[in-house]
Parts: C-alpha cells; structure tokens; sequence
C-alpha cells in the first residue's frame, strides 16, 4: 500500500475519495502475502477473446458444447459488470446480451440438434455477434474512455468508495489485457500518483493514456510441456497466438529462418530445444518480458487445461513452465 507523505495528504486539493483511490490503487497492484484475496477480474476484451477462441476449439472437436455455454456465461457477467463501457456502447451491450442470452436459454434446443453440422451453423450467429463486438473494443483508445470516465467522477465532491473499487478493478484489468505488467503499474502510480508534485488531481489522472498500445512490442515465449494423447492433431497448426510443436528442433529452425534470431545457434539455445518434450510458442504483445512469461504461462495454463477434459486426462498438469525462452523479434 502506498504511504501519502504530508507533502501530499497534507494538500486540500486531494479529496478524501480521491485519497482513496490512490491507495486502491497500490492495493490492487502491490505484491504482498495476502495479495491473493486481491483479485482483479480480467478485461471484457480478454472474455471476449476467450469466448472466441472455446468456439475455435469447440470447431476443431477439441472441447465441448459445454465448455461453449460456460463461457457465454462469463461474457453475459462481462457485459454487466463493465459499467462504464455500458454507458459508451449501450446499444452494442443491449445486442449482444439479447442474443447471447438467447441463445443460452435454449440450451436443450441446441443439444437435440441431429448433427454437429447445425449446431455449428446455429452457433455461428452468436459468435459472430461477439467477434464483431470484440474488434470493436480493439479499435477504441480504450484507456482514453477509461481516463475520461475517471477525470469527471473523481472531480465530483463525494464519490462511493464501492464505484472506485469498481471502477478500479476495471481499469487495472485493461491495462494487464494492454501489456502491462503488476510491478510496472504498481511503480507507475507510485511515481505519478504519490511522488510527483502536480497538484492538479485531473492532470494525474489524464496520465494515465500514457499507458495505452503505443509502448507494446511483439515477443515469442517459448515453453516446455508435455500433452496428454491424442492431440497430434494440433501439433504444428497456429491457432491463434498459440503454436504446439512435437518438433523442438524444427521451431527452433523455423524461428532461426524467419525472425533471423542469431542467439538461438548459441549452445545454450540448441541444449533447451535438445528435448524429448513437446514445445509451445505463444506470441503476443506486452510491455516487458516479465509480464510476457507470466501472461504466457497463464495462457498455457488455460489451453492445455481445455485440451485435458476427459476423465482420463482429469490428474493431467502441464510440463515443467519454469523453463522459458523469451524472443525479441525486434530486439534480442
């Protein structure tokens, strides 16, 4: 938790809510013990891309109907719990809900379909629904929406402290979903919150569109594990910004080839890729390679948990992830 010093609390143009969120803040972001009962729930962007990518799955015959409708659940909770993009896009949450809800509710309907064929054309409508919204959400300067939301609420004179903690949670879910990593924002606010000398609040806040896209890079990590059989299928097919490989001689190569990576012919790259387990590439953007390993790793986590349903794969934990390479396509 930040300590406000009496250069700061001792000023009057910090108002009590405003004091608050400061520390809210730090709370959220702080790396302490009890740090698991602060959980932060994740972007509405994040659900939508996960809903996205279960139908992928569910397409490919690697999970279930049922994996499908659990998500659609969580996209439903998403859209409600996001107050403050629900006023900027009403009508596009008012669809979505419609349809989603809808489709929800005639569950029994859908699993009476006679063949997997329809079921994947009736889905179609309502996943298209969400992909359409997603890119969407992908188009906005979405910190710009969150700062603006933020520089009007915290001016007003009495503010709930519940609307920071949601407000909050929010926000901190949209700059991890952007690339940053805990650490990084925990030292930010401590920086542009607490020590910086500005006495004006809105200007502290506005700063906050510094965190948008404009400071992520690509990266590659590359992960170790080991799937269960029966999922050659996947091996050596991109979906999305997953790749598996039974090959980790060949990834290497192939990343050799196109991204030019000279140190993956040191000795030390050869004697990671030397291996008889499976390899993973997950590419994406990110503002550091801690929040790279540890986003990558959750990731992971999630997928290869999805591909592991069956009773018979129900004890299966994946490979060894504390062994990761991190790759620079730009830088090294």
């Amino acid at each position: 938790m930040y300590k406000l010093n009496e250069n700061i609390e001792g000023k009057s143009f910090l108002k009590l809510h405003q004091r608050y969120f400061i520390q809210r803040w730090g709370e959220l972001l702080e790396s302490t013990p009890l740090h698991y009962r602060k959980i932060v729930k994740p972007s509405l962007r994040a659900i939508l891309k996960e809903a996205l990518n279960v139908n992928d799955h569910y397409q490919n015959q690697i999970l279930y109907e049922n994996n499908v409708f659990e998500i659609l659940c969580e996209v439903i909770l998403g859209l409600k719990d996001n107050f403050i993009l629900q006023e900027l896009f009403e009508e596009d949450f008012k669809l979505v809900k419609e349809k989603i809800g809808g489709f929800s509710k005639n569950r029994s309907s859908f699993e009476e379909l006679d063949s997997e064929l329809k079921k994947k054309q009736q889905l179609d409508l309502p996943m298209t629904i969400l992909r359409v919204l997603y890119n969407k959400l992908e188009k906005e300067d979405m910190l710009c929406l969150y700062a603006k939301y933020l520089v009007s609420k915290l001016g007003e004179e009495k503010v709930s402290f519940k609307v920071i903690d949601d407000a909050l949670n929010l926000l901190i879910g949209e700059l991890i979903y952007e690339g940053h990593h805990k650490q990084y924002l925990y030292n930010w606010g401590m920086g542009v919150f607490v020590r910086d000398p500005e006495t004006d609040f809105r200007k502290k806040i506005e700063r906050i569109r510094e965190l948008g896209k404009k400071n992520r890079r690509c990266f590659i990590c590359i992960i170790k594990l080991k799937l269960p059989d029966g999922y050659e299928s996947i091996f050596d097919d991109v979906k999305g910004n997953i790749y598996f490989s039974n090959n980790p001689n060949r990834l290497r190569i192939n990343l050799l080839k196109k991204y030019n990576l000279k140190n993956l012919n040191c000795e030390k790259s050869k004697n990671y890729f030397d291996t008889e387990k499976h390899i993973a590439g997950v590419k994406m953007e990110a503002t550091d390679k801690i929040l790279v390993v540890n986003s990558a790793r959750q990731e992971l986590r999630a997928t290869t948990k999805l591909f592991s349903l069956e009773s018979k794969h129900r004890q299966y934990e994946p490979g060894n992830l504390s062994e990761v390479i991190v790759l620079d396509p730009n830088g090294t």
